[in-house]
């Protein structure tokens, strides 16, 4: 298991740059759909352990979530797997805190996605009333497992729900996001998973990861 999903990380390592600038303007379509079925965990391999860490989730995932086919890829920054997130290209990202701290403030390098961060996506306002758009699922440490709101329910509590109940195959202890003080709001899903609330039903049109 282990290798199938690092021979498929590491051949991500060629297409993810190309991937944001091919894909950023037509995020429909054949390549749409097939990554919309699937978990793509993006890392960052300017950090360290962001990778390991996002390879060891990915892996556990492949375990007791199969039809999720969780894959961990790497971005070349944090900077990038935001924007790889934002633009919608992908789903759910594995980013150190302190970077995500950065982000939210705007400060260095991430000022350039300021507007992104306040809803705007290629010129298009796609939020209302000022509701920001990242959400944490996660918390390993000092990294945080976090999507875009739009990222359903649903699934939000099952990666919190399966990461929890399986926390025992991983290196890193998930932290108490009930308490833990975070730069972005939980997401729902995993407010509902906290709160002991049954699962979200599954959005028309999205594929079930349990059957």
């Amino acid at each position: 298991m282990r290798k199938r999903h690092t021979r498929v990380s590491i051949s991500f390592l060629i297409i993810i740059g190309s991937a944001s600038f091919l894909f950023a303007h037509s995020p429909y379509g054949l390549w749409y759909k097939w990554r919309k079925d699937r978990l793509f965990l993006v890392t960052t391999a300017s950090d360290p352990q962001s990778y390991p860490i996002g390879l060891e989730i990915a892996t556990v995932l492949g375990e007791v979530l199969p039809k999720s086919e969780a894959i961990a890829v790497r971005a070349p920054t944090t900077l990038a797997a935001l924007k790889l997130l934002l633009s919608h290209q992908f789903d759910v990202a594995l980013v150190p805190i302190d970077d995500l701290e950065l982000a939210i403030r705007g400060e260095g390098e991430f000022v350039e996605i300021i507007p992104w961060l306040n809803g705007t996506v290629f010129g298009k306002q796609k939020l209302k009333g000022g509701v920001k758009p990242l959400r944490v699922i996660s918390v390993f440490g000092t990294y945080v497992l976090i999507s875009e709101n739009h990222f359903s329910d649903h699934r939000a509590h099952i990666l919190a729900e399966r990461l929890t109940s399986k926390q025992g195959m991983l290196s890193l202890v998930l932290s108490n996001t009930r308490v833990i003080g975070l730069p972005v709001p939980l997401h729902e899903g995993t407010i509902g998973f906290n709160d002991g609330r049954p699962l979200p039903l599954l959005p028309q049109g999205e594929k079930s990861w349990l059957w």
